[in-house]
């Protein structure tokens, strides 16, 4: 499982690329974004910068326009439900997932 993703086009802002991202994979487009960002995933080894998008209010607008070697179902889930993902193992990425629990225990959204 994944959240979706993706890299910034030359010039666009992050709160761009992840409507962007978002209507690509999914084909969902969101009435509002809250970015968090940009964050340093690993300083000591590179200057990659991380931005993240919380959609809010998602509507399906849109059938996803995924990449080639993208292969996406969607499985829409309560984001209160992402403690469970994590447990289970079903969601791994280690930048969204630390992000999420950071959410979770700290500030609602």
């Amino acid at each position: 499982m994944e959240i979706p993703g993706g890299v910034m086009d030359p010039g666009e802002t992050p709160e761009e690329t992840g409507m962007r991202e978002l209507r690509e994979e999914t084909g969902y487009v969101p009435e509002s974004m809250q970015m968090f960002g940009p964050l340093l995933p690993n300083p000591g080894l590179n200057t990659a910068k991380y931005h993240v998008a919380v959609a809010r209010g998602c509507l399906p607008k849109f059938d996803p326009t995924p990449e080639p070697f993208e292969e996406i179902a969607i499985d829409l889930r309560a984001f209160d439900s992402v403690s469970g993902l994590i447990a289970t193992g079903e969601l791994q990425h280690a930048l969204r997932t630390m992000f999420s629990q950071l959410r979770n225990e700290r500030t609602p959204l």
